[in-house]
């Protein structure tokens, strides 16, 4: 940080199930912050930092018109406490709300439509 280096939040972990699961990423941003970093500093180099790393600060990495987003709502206020990123409320992803109240849902895009019956 001192340096001027960006600085992005991830993993190159592969298990299919670690993505469903926010303690990792949690753990990480608090080594952010262990390191000197504020929380509000930590989340946008989770976000925006990121994206520019990857040269698609284009088209995500902030919630603007026109850029892709997943949105994700939690019940407290990450920017004070990363603890409340583990209190999901809401989640859409690509459009189509996938956690509501907490509970995962079956997006309408992931539901086969009925078939005619054939006699």
């Amino acid at each position: 940080k001192r340096a001027g280096v960006k600085c992005g939040v991830g993993t190159d972990l592969i298990l299919h199930w670690y993505r469903y699961m926010p303690g990792p990423y949690i753990r990480e941003l608090k080594n952010f912050v262990a390191a000197g970093w504020t929380v509000p500093e930590a989340l946008v180099a989770a976000t925006k930092t990121n994206s520019e790393i990857l040269d698609m600060d284009d088209r995500l990495g902030t919630l603007e018109p026109g850029k892709l987003a997943d949105v994700l709502v939690v019940d407290g206020r990450p920017d004070e406490n990363l603890d409340d990123l583990a209190k999901i409320d809401l989640v859409i992803r690509n459009g189509f709300t996938v956690v509501q109240g907490g509970r995962v849902t079956i997006p309408r895009h992931a539901v086969a439509p009925p078939q005619k019956k054939t006699q």
